[in-house]
């Protein structure tokens, strides 16, 4: 080892690494955009999300005459369901080897300054792990969209993607948002998005189409399909340069490519804007200050709190792969 001109005390060095860990760890901007922030609905929890309505409504008046008895009009919920953060943590501990190499031989030592560099770059890697793991939570809603398995079910136990879901109006009536092995074609993305401006909205009405932004989410198996629908002027089988409705809306279509699906996934979903595919943070990625651990190591706990989870399936539409 080579010695630097200024050598720290044991308490020096200590405090030295303390304060140059905190600077680290402070940092709350995540370390890059992770694919969620562009689906889901992304905020922060002011409370617990309660909800508890959906069903069949009251419907359309009917036309009567006086003395006519009529039909009671009817409302029906599902369960209730509660949404709350999940809270994920991880430790680390700075060794007291360092500390005792630092107030010997001095920061410009090289072996000292590669351990620092290593600890800094396992503190960047926790932060960065945190919001990767409400990245994967939030593909992971999408993933088991079709599981009626109590984690991931809805009001009523629905998938969030089904063929049968109960529509509000008087007597119910049932939609779907789910297709399976529909290739990416103008055809099959016209269909899908008709599917979804008639869905029926709390009022029982048509969602219909409000001029907002249409995700498409998908994986590398479909990336380049959806470039050439979403760019390609003419109408499939027009012979007269008729323009396709897709590529007329083209400024309204957002295409997410998320990296974490398998590179042969060929499933794929569309999210309209009212959709309800929600992350909500209660606290990003924080680190903590341990008590003095064994060995007199430095100690710190990152620890997060986030949730990814669907208040309604309206607005959204699955093809599942085959």
């Amino acid at each position: 080892m080579t010695t630097t001109s200024y050598v720290y005390t044991y308490d020096d060095a200590r405090f030295y690494l303390e304060s140059l860990w905190d600077s680290f760890t402070n940092a709350t901007d995540p370390p890059k955009r992770f694919t969620f922030e562009d689906v889901f609905k992304v905020d922060d929890f002011k409370r617990a999300v309660y909800t508890s309505y959906d069903g069949a409504g009251p419907g359309l008046p009917q036309e009567r005459e006086m003395l006519q008895t009529l039909a009671g009009a009817r409302y029906l919920k599902g369960d209730p369901m509660t949404w709350g953060p999940l809270y994920f943590g991880l430790q680390m501990a700075i060794p007291q080897e360092l500390v005792d190499l630092l107030s010997r031989f001095g920061e410009g030592d090289s072996i000292v300054a590669g351990q620092i560099a290593d600890f800094a770059n396992f503190t960047k890697a926790m932060r960065y792990n945190g919001w990767r793991k409400v990245d994967l939570e939030a593909l992971d809603v999408l993933l088991n969209g079709t599981s009626t398995d109590a984690r991931h079910v809805g009001r009523r136990g629905e998938a969030l993607f089904s063929t049968s879901h109960a529509s509000l109006g008087n007597p119910a009536q049932t939609a779907s948002n789910l297709s399976v092995n529909l290739s990416p074609n103008e055809t099959n993305l016209n269909f899908v998005l008709n599917a979804m401006m008639t869905q029926k909205d709390e009022n029982g009405a048509p969602i219909g189409d409000d001029g907002g932004t249409y995700t498409i989410v998908h994986g590398q198996a479909l990336a380049s399909k959806f470039w050439t629908l979403t760019n390609t002027k003419q109408k499939t089988g027009s012979a007269e340069n008729d323009m396709s409705y897709i590529y007329s809306i083209r400024d309204r279509i957002k295409t997410v490519n998320w990296p974490e699906l398998d590179p042969g996934y060929t499933g794929w979903w569309v999210l309209g804007p009212k959709h309800g595919l929600r992350v909500k943070w209660m606290k990003k990625p924080h680190f903590d200050k341990q008590p003095e651990g064994k060995n007199n190591s430095i100690g710190y706990f990152m620890n997060q709190g986030a949730r990814a989870f669907w208040e309604h399936w309206r607005d959204s539409y699955m093809v599942a792969p085959s």
